[in-house]
């Protein structure tokens, strides 16, 4: 066979005689039949799904022998061997006799007691798989076994004394088969051994291949149930195999008190490295082992071992029956004093507890092992079986987790159940419990025996304990201030805890609404609450304190602490004397270098009424706050002379005059400059629909909507006192406010004079500017004084009759009436102010004045033709010359030449009507080619550039249709689509509010400044069907910015395919005027005949 035992044939026929074969045969023939062959091959032969499930039946047949030979000191190895057509088996068990033959050869009649492992009957009928006729040779027994139960005797096979030898002919030689069966030897393994009492050696050897062999140290006892078992094993080709197990038994016994076996678990063992202590560790599968193992997973983190019932195949164990329900509560009952048992020997570590049943998905009601669930969980909340912080166990209902080492190592016991408000202790569990070593024994003992964790954030509500904290060392302060360093995102919680000790022991607050509560110690002693020196030992413990906010008392602490306080009392009563000191305690305080000191002392300046300040109106004195008055610069005390409720500084106190206290008081926020305030839009929702529609987004919800709308202080009673005044004291207050609004300008830049609507719909958001109130309420309201001293609208009255400092910014914003309409006034023969008379009257239109005057709308003009709508309408056809261009309609034709340097895409023209009138309602200066009016390309000379056509209109504004036939609010959202592509393109640009008068968008510098101007046109065709128009406004700011002056003009608005085309200074780039003879209507003839012409021409 190859093994390594000596052989020699068998001599027990010398003494005993085999067994019948022949009468057995026929016994069994006449009980089970004579085709049990077939039977047997449906029923015993393949009811395993390994069929090398065999191995362990013969390895449980031969403990079986073995246990039953008494007092037997040889050897206790079992061997296989694998040749080429047969395995054979050598153990040195009890020898065979006539009742084993009956026991082997029949069903379910083993002659084993019901300690034993294995059953002859039923188990050993697993050889069939792969053999027909298995043979014994054992003691006087020489016979094989054919169609299951028929014994029949063989030659004897040469065996050594005590041998008994099993051998399996292979019913084929098929290589896969022979395969299979050393694949099973091999997966035999070392800890076959472990719950094996009798047999301790096991070698297996296939011919012509792998062999490996595998022994079991004498089990060491322990204690009463407690065994340490070594196995070691080898196997070709592969590392040796060594495993140290401790092993817990415990008898268990049936309903009548006979002890049937034993229950067991056993847990892997291993030393550590370091420490040379020995440790659990946890493995990876844990099949339930019936002496062998089973295909039942336990799901523990160690192997558990008993006299369970098993399927006829035993490879497999009924949950639900009811010895096996008992042996499981035995197995839970003996894990428990597993538990005890490493506990006392300090084995217990959390290796120990992850090895438990801890998943409650894998240990449901409906799981087997449900109760070894229970069990633990019981005994871990109650019995200290959980390794703590610092060593030594501790039951769950007396600790905590603690998210961090620190903690740990902060907070004692004691100290914690104090903090908790618990008698006793309350220890912390070992540091080994942590979600990132150890993440689902941390959930079992969190969610299952319910043990809360604590972190840096979840301490901090109980460090809000006075009496707690006094109650501790200077030491342990220190140690609480550098743990505390080590959490600068709890910094924010901490200022309101009474963490800070003081030098008399107690406990206070960092801050109280916002003011120190005490100061780190310095080199001299001041009367301020001061930290206990002995806190402030170690950097960590200083920097800790330094990041709530604590200095060293400093002169703004004084003036925060024992100056301003006085100032918030009501009827406070300060001496001249008094208050020039606090003033200059103050500019002394803020001399400081330290930017966070000076940051402080504004704060609390700002907030406390401390300023001398007098009402302007009534002379009345008053203490206010900084944000409350106006610096007392020249200017603004001459504009707010005689303004009540106006304040200003009291600079009759000496202590508040000279640059230092002005700085002072300005970054309090005493306004130097006029100062915009807060107020409540009064924009209407008609406005606001405007300016989301402009903007590309009129839907809103009012929850998700802010209006920034702003007031100058004192404006109001500013225009309500001017007219009160003299003529001569108007003008001047009205050119001191012109030059206070360009100082604030000046000063704060554009956005001043801006409010701000945001609103939102949904997923969406916008965000525009409008006009601010007061630029509102400027443009409403009579302030700026006519030549006559009269104060008007600003649109009644132009800017250049004023002679004040021009602002173009300022010019922009407020609308005075355009120079070109005084100039067109003097040229119609209108008298000054009639236009503007009209406008205030609400006459806009020729029709409205005609039916004011009671005279027909059509009237005769010119050559005596009746104008009617259609005459004025823009694009009609005009004849062509080299010199001018009339139009049918009796309209004065500018011809105009540009430069090569010029934009040679696009032309511009405009109308005027002989009588100066605007062509339309925007006043109109159009531009572009038209079907009606064509430049004639033979008429310009090579090189000398492209003609512009340019003329005046003068129908009534309300009679001149839209240019693509579209309403006002289809106008209004073409425009708006115009801009957002534009914006969409070059986001530079800015939208200004609805209705701007000059322009639509601008560009602004790095200080807000704007830069470049930019208007909007938008046309649904392009600029070869018609053209486009500038309003008076428009073309006057063109002029005025020059080449910082855009026109766009955006082709096919709203369209899929919309294009922009960019005229940089439209007006500017005109360089000549052709006036042709539309001109004489308005011109001066002189037609007295010169006497002398005929002689001359002779």
């Amino acid at each position: 066979m190859g093994m390594d035992s000596d052989t020699t044939m068998n001599d027990w026929g010398d003494c005993l005689m085999a067994s019948d074969y022949d009468f057995i045969r026929k016994q069994n023939m006449e009980r089970y039949g004579t085709d049990i062959k077939r039977v047997g091959d449906m029923l015993l032969a393949n009811r395993y799904d390994d069929r090398t499930h065999f191995i362990f039946e013969l390895l449980q047949n031969a403990e079986d022998a073995l246990a039953l030979r008494k007092d037997w000191n040889g050897c206790r190895s079992v061997q296989f061997y694998l040749s080429n057509n047969a395995l054979s088996l050598i153990h040195f068990g009890k020898p065979f006799d006539e009742e084993d033959v009956r026991g082997i050869c029949g069903i379910a009649e083993g002659t084993k007691d019901v300690t034993a492992i294995g059953h002859f009957g039923i188990g050993f009928k697993s050889v069939y798989a792969f053999t027909d006729r298995p043979q014994i040779h054992s003691g006087a027994e020489d016979f094989a076994i054919e169609n299951y139960v028929w014994p029949t005797a063989v030659t004897p096979h040469p065996r050594g004394p005590n041998e008994t030898i099993i051998i399996i002919p292979l019913k084929s030689i098929d290589a896969a088969e022979r395969g299979e069966i050393a694949d099973g030897l091999q997966r035999l393994g070392a800890r076959t051994l472990m719950f094996l009492r009798e047999i301790d050696e096991i070698k297996w050897e296939v011919e012509g291949g792998s062999s490996g062999c595998y022994l079991r140290d004498k089990p060491e006892n322990l204690g009463d149930g407690v065994r340490r078992v070594n196995v070691i094993g080898y196997e070709e080709g592969a590392p040796d195999i060594e495993e140290h197990w401790l092993i817990f038994s415990k008898p268990v016994t049936t309903d009548d008190g006979m002890e049937v076996g034993y229950v067991e678990v056993a847990v892997s063992m291993t030393r550590d490295e370091k420490t040379g202590q020995e440790r659990v560790i946890p493995i990876a599968r844990s099949p339930l082992v019936v002496y062998f193992p089973t295909i039942l997973e336990t799901h523990l983190g160690f192997l558990i071992q008993g006299p369970y019932r098993t399927t006829p195949s035993r490879d497999n164990v009924p949950p639900k029956d009811p010895w096996n329900q008992h042996c499981v509560k035995e197995t839970a009952d003996l894990l428990v004093e597993a538990l005890r048992w490493l506990r006392d020997r300090n084995m217990l570590s959390s290796n120990v507890l992850r090895c438990l049943p801890i998943d409650p998905a894998k240990f449901g009601e409906d799981s087997m092992f449900a109760p070894l669930f229970c069990k633990t969980k019981d005994v871990l909340r109650t019995e200290p079986l959980i390794p703590r912080f610092g060593g030594g166990y501790v039951a769950a209902v007396g600790s905590r987790l603690a998210r961090t080492q620190e903690l740990r190592e902060l907070i004692n016991p004691s100290q914690l159940a104090s903090l908790l408000g618990i008698d006793g202790e309350i220890a912390w569990l070992s540091s080994e419990i942590t979600q990132d070593r150890t993440l689902e024994l941390l959930r079992y003992i969190t969610q299952e025996l319910g043990v809360s964790e604590i972190t840096p954030d979840t301490i901090l509500t109980y460090l809000n304990s006075k009496a707690f904290l006094e109650a501790q060392s200077d030491a342990w302060i220190v140690q609480l201030y550098e743990f505390l360093n080590g959490q600068p995102r709890l910094l924010k919680r901490l200022k309101h805890l009474p963490l800070v000790r003081l030098q008399d022991g107690s406990h206070v607050p960092p801050y109280s609404e916002g003011e120190p509560q005490a100061f780190l110690p310095g080199k001299s002693t001041t009367e301020f609450p001061t930290v206990r020196t002995s806190v402030c030992t170690s950097d960590s413990a200083l920097e800790f304190l330094e990041s709530l906010g604590l200095t060293e008392a400093s002169l703004v602490d004084d003036v925060v602490r024992n100056i301003l306080p006085k100032y918030r009392e009501q009827n406070a009563n300060i001496e001249d004397a008094r208050y020039g000191d606090d003033i200059r305690s103050i500019l002394t305080a803020f001399s400081t270098d330290s930017k966070a000191q000076q940051d402080k002392l504004i704060r609390a300046l700002r907030d406390t009424p401390f300023v001398m300040a007098v009402d302007s109106g009534d002379g009345k004195k008053s203490v206010s706050k900084p944000t409350e008055v106006y610096q007392a610069t020249e200017r603004l005390k001459r504009l707010f002379t005689g303004v009540k409720g106006v304040l200003l500084i009291d600079d009759k106190y000496s202590c508040l005059r000279g640059e230092a206290v002005r700085e002072l008081l300005e970054e309090c926020g005493a306004a130097r400059y006029l100062e915009p305030v807060r107020v409540e839009s009064d924009l209407s929702w008609e406005q606001l629909r405007d300016i989301r529609r402009n903007a590309g987004l009129e839907s809103y919800r009012s929850r998700d909507t802010t209006i920034s709308d702003w007031t100058l202080r004192g404006l109001d009673a500013l225009l309500a006192l001017l007219p009160q005044l003299d003529f001569g004291e108007r003008r001047h207050r009205a050119a001191l406010f012109w030059d206070a609004l360009a100082d604030l300008e000046r000063e704060h830049g554009p956005n001043a004079f801006l409010g701000e609507y945001m609103w939102g719909y949904y997923q969406q958001w916008k965000r525009a500017t409008f006009d601010a109130k007061f630029i509102r309420t400027l443009n409403e309201n009579q302030w700026v004084p006519d030549c006559d001293g009269n104060l008007q609208c600003p649109e009644f009255v132009s800017f250049e009759s004023l002679n004040w400092e021009s602002n173009s910014f300022l010019q922009s914003r407020i609308r005075f009436k355009p120079a070109l309409q005084d100039r067109l006034e003097h040229e119609a023969g209108i008298e000054p102010g009639l236009i503007g008379l009209l406008k205030e009257l609400g006459v806009t239109t020729k029709a409205e004045l005609c039916a004011r005057l009671g005279i027909d709308a059509e009237l005769t003009v010119g050559d005596g033709k009746t104008t009617t709508d259609a005459d004025d309408l823009p694009g009609e056809s005009v004849p062509e010359s080299p010199d001018r261009v009339q139009s049918n309609t009796g309209q004065t034709v500018i011809t105009s030449t540009v430069s090569r340097g010029g934009d040679p895409r696009i032309g511009h023209r405009s109308r005027v009507e002989s009588d100066g009138s605007p062509a339309d309602s925007r006043d109109m200066v159009t531009a572009g080619e038209s079907d009606g009016i064509q430049g004639d390309s033979k008429l310009i000379e090579k090189g000398k550039g492209r003609q512009f056509i340019s003329y005046v209109a003068v129908h009534p504004k309300d009679e001149e249709s839209d240019p693509d036939s579209l309403d006002q609010l289809a106008r209004m959202e073409l425009e708006a689509k115009a801009i957002n592509f534009i914006l969409a393109r070059e986001p530079d640009w800015q939208p200004t509010p609805v209705s701007n008068p000059g322009f639509d968008l601008l560009k602004t510098g790095p200080d807000g400044t704007p830069t470049c101007w930019c208007e909007v046109k938008a046309m649904t065709c392009n600029l070869k069907g018609r053209p486009v128009g500038l309003s008076r406004p428009q073309f006057e700011f063109a002029l005025l910015r020059g080449t910082d002056y855009w026109l766009y003009i955006v082709e096919h608005a709203g369209s899929v395919a919309p294009r922009i085309v960019r005229i940089q200074d439209p007006a500017g780039k005109a360089r000549t005027f052709t006036f042709d003879h539309g001109w004489i209507d308005i011109a001066e003839l002189d037609d007295t005949p010169d006497e002398g012409a005929s002689d001359r021409c002779n």
